[in-house]
């Protein structure tokens, strides 16, 4: 045991964050408030509203088509349940399509469209791209109700549409009584796009504020001593080859009724369409430490042609979201030994027994940590075992803040790079900056997600690498289907028995199963040695742990099934020290809030660092739930 060095260790590196980041009063409780020399940023309008509330409100009707004796007039029947119809919509004109329906029975539309700007052949437009297409469901219902196609942030949509094509589901029987369709521009969508704040764009979903060319955004702080403004900005995707220049600007007053421009970023849509993706961004606000400021963000149409050919394009509130702001924050100076990034890898149905020498980078973070020898999970769902991981509000405290609240208001940014969709919104989200969505691979391959999760890395080490980082990575892998990737597993098949022609089924699966554990240790491995390129490596801990276990066919015991692994390995923390007692998922995030000085009261979980100091711990029991209602206890 280390006893009286962990309490030291973990003392040192509390004592700058109590110094210098202390939590006002009452931060236990709802959103924990910001840590001194800390400002996270609500930019409103002038008069104090919202820029999504006031976008949302905002709609235009460009064209509608009624119901006829023979259907939509205008729209042609080109198959049972499809209607088509060409159309000539100039660029920004439109991002939405509405349909006004009765349904007898629930069913799914979709809306297909072609782009008029060659952007695809001959034949994929014929074809009716699978890229440009939504889907949406509507209820059964006497009442009409209205379905909305809302296509601003889609990244395959830019207004200059050829063709659309409605295409009812065959579930959707009988069709739908279609009164009206309409093609409208919406300021923004009314209906919550990600749970906190977060817009999805592309593949990430970031905490972000919306506005329209011309439209100001303002929000007030004191500046901390050397601060700096980080912030990301982005244009929405039909700008993207269709708008020359666009320009952001960031002004500052201090009081003396002056603005003075203190940031200008030009980028290039149509010229360099990557550059009008999320691009991070710092600007210097040292020379007003101390001083109380307001700043005002604002973006524009800079093309030459656009005052003369379009003067009301640049002014405020004329037309919908053009640009967004994302996770705008005041940072001061940092401290003199900087606060450790944290990554907590969650992996898919992995089971304790199966670390081992075939995980060597997940058996080497354990020997040189803290490996939990008993570790159990909360829940068999995937969702709930997650929020019980992460934190948050619980039968035992409804208003306790996550793991990712806490640490953002410490100034980290937050990142939750998943595999899984279901995860997106699930309130598994809750404090993170960003989130980065799955692709179509990824909950059998997390490669891409890890892939996903370096290009954000670099490009955000550009602006803001020296500001410390929570990752939340989940790998789905090897969760059910058993499939590992060809080429890992040809390369594991070197070195480990293969699978041979006579084994039985259940013992393929096993096998599967072992080189899916293999191929997740592997990722890690590669995040952290991307981690090592930008020498952030020696100041970032580790958590490793997964959402539940599995059966494997050779019983099917609760303990394969609950108990999961779970390591630390934190900076200047133990080294090489094994937990015996049985403990949960829950621990986790007050061990780490525990280690980092956050005052964090769940009303569950424990500072599983007390077991290595000698602490006392309460009896407790521990519990997991199955999908099928069963509450069994663990650990005993």
């Amino acid at each position: 045991m280390q006893t009286a060095p962990v309490a030291l260790l973990r003392f040192a590196f509390a004592l700058p964050v109590l110094l210098l980041c202390a939590f006002a009063a009452g931060a236990g409780c709802g959103h924990p408030e910001p840590a001194q020399g800390i400002a996270h940023l609500d930019p409103r309008l002038a008069d104090g509203r919202s820029s999504a509330e006031v976008l949302a409100q905002a709609r235009r009707e460009l064209e509608r088509w009624e119901a006829g004796a023979t259907g939509i007039d205008g729209w042609t029947s080109t198959a049972p349940g499809a209607l088509e119809r060409m159309v000539g919509l100039a660029p920004l004109s439109c991002n939405a399509l509405e349909l006004r329906l009765r349904a007898s029975a629930a069913g799914t539309v979709t809306l297909h469209w072609r782009r008029k700007d060659g952007g695809e052949s001959a034949a994929s437009q014929a074809a009716w791209p699978a890229a440009h297409s939504l889907r949406r469901e509507f209820a059964e219902s006497s009442q009409v109700q209205t379905i909305v196609f809302d296509l601003a942030l889609h990244p395959r949509w830019n207004g200059a549409i050829d063709a659309l094509r409605l295409e009812f589901g065959p579930e959707s029987a009988p069709q739908p009584a279609l009164e009206a369709i309409a093609l409208v521009e919406r300021g923004w969508p009314a209906a919550p796009l990600r749970g906190a704040d977060l817009v999805p764009l592309e593949l990430d979903a970031r905490r972000a504020w919306p506005a329209a060319f011309g439209q100001e955004l303002v929000a007030r702080c004191t500046v901390p001593p050397r601060g700096r403004l980080c912030l990301d900005t982005a244009t929405l995707p039909a700008l993207r080859g269709v708008v020359e220049r666009v320009h952001f600007e960031v002004e500052l007053n201090s009081g003396d009724g002056q603005w003075t421009r203190i940031g200008l970023r030009k980028i290039f849509p149509r010229e360099k369409p990557g550059e009008a993706l999320w691009r991070p961004w710092t600007i210097d606000l040292a020379p007003w430490s101390g001083t109380a400021v307001e700043l005002r963000l604002r973006a524009r149409d800079a093309s030459p042609q656009a005052g003369a050919s379009d003067p009301a394009a640049n002014a405020a509130g004329t037309a919908g979201a053009r640009v967004l702001w994302g996770a705008p924050i005041v940072l001061g100076e940092p401290d003199a030994e900087l606060l450790p990034n944290l990554v907590l890898v969650t992996l898919g149905s992995t089971r304790a027994d199966h670390l081992g020498e075939r995980t060597p980078y997940l058996l080497e973070l354990g020997r040189g940590g803290i490996e939990c020898a008993r570790a159990y999970a909360s829940s068999d769902e995937t969702q709930a075992a997650h929020r019980a991981i992460l934190g948050g509000p619980n039968t035992a405290n409804p208003s306790v803040p996550a793991l990712a609240e806490h640490l953002r208001a410490r100034g980290y940014f937050t990142v939750a790079a998943i595999s899984e969709s279901e995860l997106a919104s699930s309130g598994c989200e809750a404090g993170f900056d960003v989130v980065v969505e799955p692709t179509a691979l990824a909950p059998t391959d997390g490669s891409s997600t890890v892939f996903r999760t370096r290009q954000l890395f670099d490009l955000w080490n550009q602006e803001q690498g020296a500001r410390p980082f929570f990752l939340w990575l989940q790998i789905a892998d090897p969760r059910e289907p058993h499939a590992p990737p060809a080429e890992y597993a040809r390369g594991w098949s070197e070195r480990w028995k293969a699978p041979r022609p006579e084994m039985g089924e259940a013992e393929q699966m096993r096998w599967a199963y072992a080189v899916e554990v293999s191929h997740a240790d592997a990722l890690v491995e590669n995040l952290a040695s991307h981690l090592a390129e930008l020498r952030w490596l020696g100041r970032t801990g580790w958590v490793i742990t997964a959402d539940h276990g599995t059966w494997l066919r050779e019983g099917e015991g609760m303990e394969e099934l609950a108990r999961v692994p779970l390591i630390m390995n934190l900076p200047g923390g133990p080294k090489g020290e094994r937990i015996e007692n049985a403990v949960s998922g829950e621990d986790i995030a007050p061990t780490l809030c525990a280690w980092l000085g956050i005052d964090e009261e769940s009303g569950k979980g424990i500072d599983l660092l007390q077991l290595l100091e000698g602490g006392k711990v309460a009896p407790r029991e521990l519990w997991f739930e199955t999908s099928d209602g069963k509450r069994v206890e663990v650990g005993k």
